[in-house]
């Protein structure tokens, strides 16, 4: 016989009473969920299927802008930049699963210069991201390096431009890890692999976790807490309203502490500075990268975010996925895909942004890399899409992303 427990909606938050806890209807907000199975049962990754109903009310600084979005059938193909700045906006409803078709068009222009281009070959993520092809119109190469394979080209360009184009179709759903905190462990239970992986020992490239600014911070963030999840909400509370979202001009993203004294930066900067922080704070923390769309533009565009280690206080642990830019905490939307996870070596990071190596004193090189919407991008349970104050943190799944 099943018995009655008190358990709280992950959506509006309230409490209620239901027999056996795996699946439920919330009688405050309507939603349905239900705890979807995986590798370690110890952890609950939660599946949603939410009503166009309002939620939730904030209060709003300034005019409100209420955006429709219309759900094209077949979108025409793009030409927008990858890095822009997308419009501030929250979506009431929740988008419960994605699947898209996507191409990345590479075009190279080069004067007698041996070329080569790599990127790297996205994988699944159990629960979270399925790769269901990829295509490319120039046959390749697969190289391995510290543990990430890279589709690989090398080509001998005389002047004429050469595209290669890959196409990739991906399903994605959205998770949140934020419906109990109490799951969570102390700092005590991180095991030394993690710890060494993602150390604060060294800087990672642009991750400079060794910078004195950093340090004191992260142990003024920390303070005495020996919680996880207390702690990354304080470093991310911190910085999303301390830090803003702002595209520079440089070639190179500029590193944690340029971004610290700056007050802004683009989604990696951010992504970077979240991640020394947490380091140094002693959690485990690396970088996702990956295109992101934005459904009311219609547009693509290069994204990074954090991965944090999280212990389970009954044993275990989960990964879960923080993105200051977009103030998504402990939320993973299925507007995204992982094209690379940062693995703790800061020259395979380096490697990541530098996909287009050459050997000339004087190349003659000019690229660029765009991403298309190719055939069709098809979402579940969209409801409107609101404008959202940017110093609030979006933790559940009725304040979910419109903004890069």
């Amino acid at each position: 016989m099943n018995r009655k427990a008190m358990v709280k909606c992950p959506v509006c938050r309230k409490n209620y009473t239901v027999t056996g806890a795996t699946s439920s209807k919330c009688p405050y907000c309507h939603t349905s969920w239900k705890i979807q199975e995986n590798n370690n049962p110890s952890v609950k990754t939660y599946i949603f299927s939410v009503s166009a109903k309002k939620i939730k009310k904030h209060k709003w600084a300034g005019s409100i802008i209420i955006v429709a979005i219309a759900i094209i059938l077949s979108i025409l193909l793009l030409t927008y930049p990858l890095i822009t700045i997308i419009s501030n906006g929250v979506e009431t409803g929740f988008v419960t699963s994605s699947r898209f078709t996507v191409s990345r068009v590479i075009s190279i222009q080069s004067h007698t210069s041996n070329v080569s281009v790599h990127v790297p070959l996205p994988v699944n993520i159990s629960g979270e991201q399925t790769i269901d092809s990829i295509y490319t119109s120039v046959p390749y190469g697969i190289i391995s390096k510290n543990g990430t394979s890279w589709l690989l080209w090398n080509n001998r360009l005389s002047g004429a431009l050469s595209n290669i184009s890959i196409t990739y179709t991906i399903s994605e759903n959205s998770v949140s890890w934020n419906t109990e905190p109490s799951q969570f462990g102390t700092l005590s239970q991180i095991p030394f692999y993690y710890l060494n992986k993602y150390s604060n020992r060294t800087d990672e490239w642009t991750i400079t976790s060794r910078d004195s600014q950093i340090i004191n911070l992260a142990r003024m963030l920390r303070g005495n807490s020996t919680s996880v999840y207390q702690i990354l909400d304080n470093i991310f509370s911190w910085e999303i309203t301390h830090i803003q979202y702002r595209i520079g001009n440089e070639t190179y993203p500029h590193n944690a502490t340029t971004t610290l004294n700056l007050g802004w930066g683009k989604c990696d900067e951010m992504a970077f500075l979240f991640a020394a922080l947490a380091r140094d704070a002693g959690i485990p923390t690396w970088i996702a990268f990956g295109p992101l769309y934005n459904p009311s533009s219609g547009q693509w565009v290069d994204h990074a975010w954090d991965m944090s280690y999280l212990p389970l206080k009954n044993g275990g642990y989960t990964i879960g996925q923080i993105d200051p830019a977009n103030k998504q905490f402990l939320l993973k939307d299925s507007y995204r895909f992982i094209e690379y996870i940062d693995n703790g070596n800061g020259s395979n990071m380096r490697y990541y942004y530098n996909f287009i190596s050459y050997t000339s004193i004087n190349p003659g090189v000019s690229t660029t890399s765009e991403y298309f919407v190719s055939q069709s991008f098809q979402i579940t349970s969209v409801a409107g899409v609101k404008n959202f104050i940017s110093t609030e943190k979006i933790t559940y799944v009725t304040d979910i992303y419109n903004k890069v």
